[in-house]
């Protein structure tokens, strides 16, 4: 009850509770003329006043409002020509970690830097605002505070900020998808969004509690704000198998770190874009090893070669220049080019003094780099050492092609290598008459492949080998025998009928 008007009120509800035994508006009138002797008359005019249970009543809610201005006089109240701040969020920190968290209610302050919560549950509520960069509260004041809330009562916080002195910048930029390489936002080249950016201020290539960060909005920008005066890498973090762009070079990842880095000065911008794409490269790898026997084999005790130089020949010239890519073999012979570009490349190794490639074995080879794939081109050296050549002619009487028992060598009979592989004897290439026995020699010969041919007499055909000449090669020092060759001579046969001519004209 209140002595202005004698309403009845909390007070009157606490007393009817307290003292259940008085439960007649008589007995209520009565106690309320002790407590209030001089509204007595008035209390008579309210005999008719009916008790209300706690029960009975609704959820107690009220209303939080305020303002945030720029206190210039720095008084704590909002004076004349003060700027409001518009725009500003203001939340409830349901939580309690001073944070504005998912699900928390949040508003932002009018044209006249004020803001509103109504239907608050009654009680102790936490409201903040979050300071824009470029100001700070006011000496003496929190960003974030406790306010009771009262039953159908408004309650006021306000945020009286001043500005700060600027003492840092920012860093702004694009993150998008480089289709062509060149590091270049292009006109048909869109932002990537939701990538995280920050700066990485202890430089450890990670995101460190306290970096400062940004997302990048649905055009790939970001603005990193408050960022220290001085110089510092600007990470992005790629997702979805992205990575930056290196201006078309031929290893696009190795030359195209996450990072840019930046020199900040206090109110200035500096600027870091990152140009992605997805990386088509894969690798090329190979051993190089000496290959003794020259069969193009890795065999048992052929040992690796350790220190030879491989390079990707760009110009395709066999000559080694200062801008074309290299490795040099491991000590188990081992090369490798990792994340080189997709497509053709030849691989070429150096060969020192002294030392050939196998037959069939360039020391040029084309790869061809399949995406994330790998291309093994191996090299197979060796030191030329001479062999040897030697067989025999034999008179193959039945034609079966086989040296068979009876069988006669042929004397006299010309063997030669055909270098040029025209078919004839021509004057440099190695040749051999055949002795009595048949045979035949060519010491000091080359490594490498060999056609022999016979030079067949008239009336002589070759039976063996069937095509007329033996192929092979001849391994690194090796002495070749048993090259022969069968020959048989073309006999005639003389066929006819015998008749007897009665009439003697010879038909």
């Amino acid at each position: 009850m209140t002595q202005q008007t004698g309403e009845v009120r909390s007070v009157a509800r606490f007393f009817c509770l307290q003292t259940p035994m008085m439960h007649n508006t008589s007995s209520i009138s009565r106690l309320f003329q002790q407590l209030f002797p001089a509204a007595n008359r008035r209390l008579i005019r309210r005999r008719s006043a009916v008790v209300e249970k706690l029960e009975q009543r609704q959820l107690l809610v009220g209303d939080i409002n305020g303002q945030i201005w720029v206190d210039t006089i720095a008084n704590g109240r909002n004076d004349p020509g003060e700027r409001s701040l518009p725009g500003w969020p203001v939340f409830i920190d349901s939580s309690g970690d001073g944070l504005l968290t998912p699900g928390e209610p949040v508003t932002a302050t009018d044209a006249s830097g004020k803001y509103l919560f109504t239907g608050l549950t009654a009680g102790n509520v936490r409201v903040a605002t979050i300071v824009q960069p470029g100001f700070s509260m006011l000496a003496g004041r929190q960003r974030l505070v406790t306010v009771a809330v009262r039953d159908r009562r408004a309650v006021s916080a306000d945020f009286p900020v001043v500005t700060a002195p600027v003492v840092t910048g920012r860093v702004t930029g694009t993150i998008f998808s480089d289709l062509n390489e060149n590091g270049i936002k292009d006109a048909d080249e869109g932002g990537i969004s939701g990538w995280t950016v920050f700066a990485d201020y202890n430089s450890d290539g990670f995101l460190t509690t306290g970096e400062p960060t940004a997302v990048a909005n649905a055009d790939g920008d970001y603005i990193l704000g408050s960022i220290s005066a001085g110089t510092w890498p600007i990470y992005q973090i790629p997702v979805g198998g992205y990575r930056t762009t290196a201006g078309g070079s031929l290893f696009p990842l190795q030359n195209a770190p996450n990072f840019k880095t930046v020199s900040v000065v206090v109110g200035g911008t500096a600027t870091a874009s990152f140009g992605n794409w997805i990386p088509s490269v894969g690798t090329i790898s190979g051993t190089v090893w000496n290959d003794s026997n020259g069969d193009g084999v890795r065999g048992t005790g052929e040992t690796a070669l350790a220190g030879r130089p491989v390079f990707i020949d760009l110009n395709r010239d066999g000559v080694q220049a200062a801008t074309e890519p290299a490795r040099t073999t491991d000590a188990n012979g081992n090369y490798v080019f990792t994340d080189i570009r997709t497509g053709a490349h030849r691989v070429t190794e150096l060969l020192p003094a002294g030392f050939i490639p196998s037959e069939g074995r360039p020391a040029a080879v084309e790869s061809l780099v399949v995406r994330a794939g790998t291309s093994v081109v191996d090299f197979f050296n060796l030191q030329p050492v001479a062999g040897s050549l030697s067989g025999t002619i034999w008179n193959d009487l039945n034609g079966d092609g086989i040296f068979g028992t009876g069988e006669p060598p042929l004397a006299g009979w010309t063997v030669y290598v055909d270098l040029n592989l025209d078919g004839s004897l021509t004057a440099g290439e190695p040749a051999s008459v055949t002795a009595g026995a048949g045979t035949w020699a060519f010491p000091n010969q080359a490594y490498g492949t060999k056609t022999v041919r016979v030079i067949p007499q008239p009336n002589w055909a070759v039976t063996s080998p069937a095509t007329g000449s033996a192929t092979f090669l001849l391994l690194n020092g090796q002495a070749r025998t048993a090259v022969n060759f069968g020959l048989r001579e073309l006999v005639g046969d003389v066929r006819g009928v015998v008749v007897d001519d009665a009439n003697g004209n010879g038909i």
